[in-house]
């Protein structure tokens, strides 16, 4: 029995793999080129212009989940349920875009009230809906295991994003605008290859309106509006924070930093990609606790261990890495950011599991606390410490919000953790975050850190790399074995 269910486990943790390499050839490579945009910006933007540019960014953020009702959560996990039938979800998606787009406009007029964001109007509104467009098309696709599809349109649209960048902010001095229009193009071209490649006009011609499916997407999104507000407040209510009780320039110091955590944050999106579907068809099927258990050993230990790595040689890489005047102190708000990436990918982790539960409700509870707590932390953290501040209190509330859905989680999915190992991974981290932070012992503490780590985490670093080439010797084989035949 115990046999049986160890194999079960393992043909599931292959299959998870599997859907993680997939969808790793599109986020990775899309992350890869907008990560190697960061020099770019520092170089061509001062701090205050990429200020502004990710402040509007973060403007139509909070406007995409009131006006969407984040009808997209609900694409990919219906279109996965009625899956003789996606086309009547994806249907349900396409009509809840179409009113949202008209309720863009007059929103979007609040920021008249703002002088900072109020030339940038026109941009926030097109951003919006087709962000939202692609989004729903995106979760479609998955949800039709059309990955390879997902993958090459993510690496297409942000090679456009890179070379209109390029374009328009090095050749044409655009700036700001520049930067925005860059990224309307990039999303413009995107929906249109995923319309024709993907073949969504078949699938639309053969939909038929649901009225009972429409109701119970609509149930589903509908708690994931203060969801998503919450997380927009845990990510981005600091940068307005920043740039009204501090200055520009010191939001465009942040905005570079926070660029480094998205090396965690790529793999753990890609991971989470394929979790939240692998958890899903769990759920619907055998409810095998013991399966989560195993992948978040895996994953948390995985995740730490690449985050205090990033943190040993964080100063010497943002020294070359934003070379552009003003950003030489960048590098020494990473580390407490590298903390709040290991949390954040706790709470995604947890947060694919209320999913797969479908307790959407207590996911949007969770992120409300969090979020209550990041605007206060932050409020005060920024008070006294300025920009430091900001990522003293965004780590306080990832680590709040890690614990609580974990906590929260296991009321309903009895999951065996290994706590005291999660502990003491967690206080070795964060030390290693601390010395590095304050410039104190910045390279023989975290080094000491990672021998405790790889010393106390050997058996799941080995299976971790044990893991990895075994997939790579397989990928290998088939692919020696194809061209045999």
């Amino acid at each position: 029995m115990e046999k049986t269910e160890t194999n079960n486990n393992t043909g599931k943790v292959k299959t998870l793999l599997k859907d993680t390499a997939i969808f790793a050839l599109g986020s990775i490579g899309s992350k890869v080129i907008m990560f190697f945009l960061v020099p770019f910006y520092t170089f061509y933007l001062s701090t205050a212009e990429w200020g502004v540019s990710d402040l509007v960014y973060s403007a139509a953020q909070v406007a995409i989940p009131i006006v969407s009702i984040v009808i997209f959560d609900s694409v990919i996990r219906f279109g996965i349920f009625y899956k003789n039938r996606p086309q009547d979800v994806l249907l349900v998606g396409i009509v809840v875009w179409i009113i949202g787009s008209a309720a863009v406009i007059p929103l979007s007029l609040l920021l008249n009230f703002y002088n900072t964001l109020k030339p940038w109007i026109i941009y926030v509104d097109l951003y919006v809906i087709l962000s939202i467009l692609l989004s729903i098309l995106m979760c479609f696709i998955k949800a039709v295991s059309k990955n390879l599809v997902y993958a090459v349109v993510s690496i297409v649209q942000t090679l456009i994003y890179a070379l209109s960048n390029i374009l328009f902010i090095a050749v044409f001095k655009a700036g700001i605008e520049g930067y925005l229009i860059s990224s309307l193009i990039s999303q413009l071209i995107a929906v249109i290859i995923t319309l024709f490649w993907a073949k969504i006009f078949s699938y639309l011609k053969t939909a038929k309106w649901d009225k009972a499916i429409a109701k119970e997407m609509i149930k589903y999104s509908v708690p994931c509006i203060a969801n998503n507000l919450s997380w927009w407040a845990i990510q981005s209510s600091d940068k307005f924070m920043i740039e009204r009780m501090i200055n520009e320039s010191d939001l465009g110091l942040y905005t570079a930093a926070s660029r480094i955590p998205s090396i965690i944050s790529v793999f753990v999106t890609v991971f989470q990609s394929a979790f939240g579907i692998s958890s899903s068809r769990e759920m619907d099927t055998t409810r095998d606790t013991s399966y989560f258990k195993k992948i978040f050993e895996v994953f948390s230990v995985a995740v730490t261990f690449a985050a205090l790595a990033l943190t040993i040689i964080i100063k010497p890489f943002m020294m070359i890495y934003t070379p552009g005047e003003g950003y030489e102190g960048a590098w020494q708000l990473v580390p407490l950011l590298l903390l709040s990436a290991v949390f954040s990918a706790y709470s995604g982790y947890f947060g694919a599991l209320y999913g797969a539960i479908k307790k959407t409700v207590n996911n949007m509870l969770s992120t409300f606390v969090a979020a209550i707590t990041n605007v206060i932390a932050n409020f005060v953290c920024i008070y006294f410490f300025g920009v430091y501040g900001a990522v003293m209190g965004t780590a306080i509330s990832y680590i709040v919000l890690g614990i609580y859905r974990m906590v929260d989680v296991n009321r309903y999915m009895k999951i065996d953790y290994n706590i005291p190992k999660l502990v003491v991974n967690s206080v070795v981290f964060a030390t290693a975050t601390i010395f590095s932070t304050l410039d104190f012992l910045k390279y023989i503490v975290p080094s000491i850190c990672m021998i405790i780590m790889i010393i106390y985490n050997f058996k799941e670093l080995k299976e971790i790399i044990t893991t990895i080439f075994k997939f790579l010797a397989g990928l290998l084989k088939r692919k020696k074995k194809a061209k045999v035949e």
